[in-house]
């Protein structure tokens, strides 16, 4: 069932993998062509510009014209037509600018669609990333909290009764779960300040304490056996079952004072299951 849930994982991960390169490529594609357009935009307002200077010649060169017009009006009609010629150019010039202005705003309205489709992709995977991080932080904690289950559920097995289990055993299991739930602590605050580093960490170390606690309930139970203690085997039952319900915090994303407080409750009762395992190997 773990090698299964470990494909399972790494299936989700390389899933992951594809859809990232697949969007850092788009984003690439869309900032290609953002950059063209703005080349091509750059060269329209240096063209709207020249057409411009343009008219402002024409129009000069017209007024020039119709001054003379009115000083010879009584010249040929050749010079009539060379008017008529300069006027429809103007409009010819005219009509340019306008369609340009309307290729500049269409553009214009490119971009902006553009800009607003990057932006959306980026949400997008931002959000995909963190949804795929949120799940596999789930199914990690899960698995630890079945593997914390799978232990308690060992402790029922009729064979414990005849199992010999080393009190110093039991001893470094409980100081090793210690020593872990403090660097689990540790690393949750990490996290929660948004450094994604440490989330790694955390999900590893939950998993080393999981199959510690797993271990320590089973060998509580055998060594309460050894030490006809009953209440030696209840009391790392309960501190697994505390355990579970801190890894549930985490799933749920309590707040960072509970889980500081149920941290340091989980440390304070392995402390004191220590003390009490040390009078049975002393």
């Amino acid at each position: 069932e773990l090698q299964d849930r470990i494909q399972i994982l790494t299936t989700e991960r390389n899933d992951y993998q594809s859809i990232t390169i697949t969007t850092n490529e788009r984003i690439k594609e869309i900032e290609h062509a953002r950059q063209s357009f703005e080349e091509r935009l750059k060269e329209l307002e240096n063209d709207k510009s020249s057409l411009h200077n343009d008219k402002f010649t024409f129009e000069q060169k017209l007024k020039e014209t119709e001054g003379e017009r009115r000083d010879l009006f009584d010249q040929n009609r050749e010079q009539e037509e060379n008017l008529i010629d300069l006027i429809h150019e103007k409009e010819i010039l005219e009509q340019k600018i306008l369609d340009l202005e309307e290729t500049i705003r269409e553009w214009a309205r490119k971009f902006i669609d553009i800009a607003d489709k990057q932006k959306l992709i980026q949400v997008n995977h931002e959000n995909l990333l963190n949804n795929l991080k949120r799940q596999y932080k789930y199914s990690i904690l899960t698995y630890c909290i079945n593997q914390m289950h799978d232990g308690i559920d060992r402790t029922k097995d009729i064979e414990l009764f005849n199992c010999k289990s080393s009190t110093n055993y039991l001893l470094s299991k409980l100081q090793i779960a210690v020593t872990s739930t403090r660097k689990i602590q540790d690393l949750w605050k990490k996290q929660n300040e948004s450094n994604e580093t440490d989330t790694l960490p955390f999900l590893n170390e939950c998993i080393t304490l999981a199959n510690c606690m797993a271990d320590l309930v089973v060998h509580g139970k055998a060594t309460a056996n050894l030490v006809q203690d009953v209440i030696l085997a209840n009391d790392c039952r309960d501190v697994t079952l505390y355990c579970i319900d801190l890894y549930t915090n985490y799933q749920t994303s309590s707040t960072s004072n509970d889980i500081d407080k149920q941290s340091n409750q989980l440390i304070h009762r392995l402390n004191l299951l220590i003390e009490k395992t040390k009078t049975f190997s002393s």
